[in-house]
């Protein structure tokens, strides 16, 4: 699968016909703003988002460009429009979601609520979800005797999520049917979560972080 950056979409949305699989990094709200829309306004057979290293909370439900009105939830492509409060119509949404922490001499942490919130989203909209790597950092002593950030390196943190690893791709979950559920998966009109930044301290689900 290739990793296209924003300004690539936007050079292949005028194609006539649907490409095979396109993508974009992520690494926080902010990036997930900018660049969705213009990934989701590609003519494609499937469309995925790589969100590593994820530096930052992040709610794909609630994806907005700048000085745009309209909301999009990323993973129905489901949206409505800020000034009006009317839906708009449905278009294409993500077919994977792809998360991991960052690695390296220079690695900053990963939080993991922001990978559950991720995952629990993707579950219940019916999208797949493929988790690589926690990184360097782990967000609990290597004993699991307490919390907080503690950089065990890349191999002793390993990749499973509460226990397994989630390494689904486009269609697995289509497969099952859960695609049906996606009208559920709508956020709510005021977002009052609030997901934990890097330091532990809450900040807004829907506001950029930069870890």
């Amino acid at each position: 699968m290739e990793i296209v950056a924003a300004e690539q979409i936007l050079a292949v949305v005028a194609l006539a016909a649907p490409i095979g699989r396109v993508g974009t990094s992520i690494e926080d709200q902010a990036t997930a703003d900018a660049r969705i829309p213009h990934l989701l306004a590609t003519p494609a057979a499937a469309r995925f988002v790589s969100a590593e290293p994820l530096l930052g909370a992040l709610d794909l439900r609630i994806t907005q460009a700048r000085g745009s009105s309209r909301v999009l939830n990323a993973l129905t492509g489901m949206s409505f429009s800020e000034t009006s409060l009317s839906a708009l119509p449905r278009g294409p949404g993500l077919d994977l979601v792809i998360v991991g922490g960052e690695s390296g001499p220079r690695a900053r942490p990963m939080h993991s609520d922001w990978v559950r919130s991720l995952r629990d989203h993707c579950v219940s909209a019916g999208v797949s979800f493929h988790f690589k790597q926690w990184g360097e950092w782990m967000f609990q002593s290597p004993e699991g005797r307490a919390t907080g950030f503690y950089r065990v390196g890349k191999k002793a943190a390993g990749r499973l999520l509460d226990g397994r690893t989630w390494d689904e791709r486009p269609g697995a979950r289509a497969c099952r049917g859960a695609r049906q559920a996606r009208s559920s998966n709508e956020p709510p009109a005021s977002a009052s979560s609030r997901i934990p930044d890097a330091t532990g301290r809450g900040q807004p689900s829907t506001g950029a972080t930069d870890g």
